[in-house]
């Protein structure tokens, strides 16, 4: 989770710099997770509208006011696939302003290698809270739920908003298999639980 530091004249002001999306959805289904390594590759499509309660998810960065509690500050970490694959590094935490500012995702600057003929729209890959760990030794982020076959099937984020369209399809690829869901309901999926993030340190709580 992360706080507030303190209150100041800047209370709104962050939220002209945040990651905008669309929270409308034709439904309010239950999602079902079925498991890590995903269900293929996806369409890329980019929502850039915003819903009627304004910008919802900012990066950690923006928010000068806002400090993380219970989470270590992972930016500059390496990142790591399940099969020891380096893939990149965590360059933005990207966090829910509507509910205390809890990390929703990782942004993970991809390196180039590891895109070697594929047609890409950035280096950007957006990982679900809940779909990576802290490694068990050294300052290292595993995506537990990935190994190299499987990384393909995650689209990269296109330059602009976060779209729920997007956000579909990146939990998609982590096996979140029902096709509709609104933020909230998707939001409450094992896929951003923070606390199966810190699962494997013994040294952070949420």
């Amino acid at each position: 989770m992360a706080s507030r530091k303190k209150k100041n004249s800047r209370k709104n002001n962050s939220r002209n710099q945040a990651v905008s999306r669309d929270d409308s959805a034709p439904s309010r289904a239950q999602p079902t997770w079925a498991g890590p390594m995903g269900l293929g590759a996806a369409t890329h499509s980019i929502s850039t509208s915003r819903d009627d309660h304004g910008l919802r998810l900012a990066t950690l960065s923006t928010l000068p006011e806002v400090s993380l509690d219970s989470m270590p500050d992972v930016r500059s970490w390496p990142v790591e696939l399940a099969d020891g694959t380096t893939i990149g590094k965590v360059t933005r935490i990207i966090v829910d302003q509507t509910q205390d500012f809890v990390p929703r995702y990782l942004d993970v600057t991809v390196n180039q290698d590891v895109l070697v003929g594929r047609s890409v729209p950035s280096h950007d890959l957006l990982i679900p809270i809940g779909c990576a760990r802290l490694s068990t030794e050294g300052n290292t982020v595993v995506i537990h739920a990935l190994d190299r076959s499987a990384f393909d099937s995650v689209p990269l984020l296109a330059p602009g908003a976060i779209g729920l369209d997007h956000e579909r399809m990146v939990a998609r690829a982590f096996g979140l298999s029902s096709p509709v869901f609104d933020a909230d309901t998707l939001y409450a999926t094992e896929a951003f639980s923070l606390t199966d993030f810190l699962a494997s340190r013994r040294d952070v709580t949420v």
